[in-house]
């Protein structure tokens, strides 16, 4: 999805496709430190306001998406202290 949402962004640099790429950020982040937030329920509730947000700017069609590189497990991923 965050693939997906930076291509469309790059693509038509829509401000509801910006918020569509801050919501999936956001929620990878939230998903990564509570992992306990991480239920069926609010994976649907994301992928239904994303299908929303796309659906409200016209569902242009994707001209690329690259394919996701491997993702290593929050616990891998180098540091983020001093980044805020």
């Amino acid at each position: 999805m965050a693939r997906a949402s930076i291509a469309l962004y790059w693509q038509t640099a829509d401000f509801t496709v910006l918020h569509m790429v801050t919501t999936v950020h956001a929620t990878r982040v939230l998903f990564g430190r509570f992992s306990e937030l991480a239920t069926d329920d609010a994976i649907r509730a994301l992928w239904a306001a994303a299908c929303a947000a796309y659906a409200s700017v016209g569902a242009p069609p994707l001209s690329e998406v690259a394919p996701a590189p491997e993702v290593r497990p929050w616990e891998k991923m180098p540091s983020r202290r001093g980044w805020l």
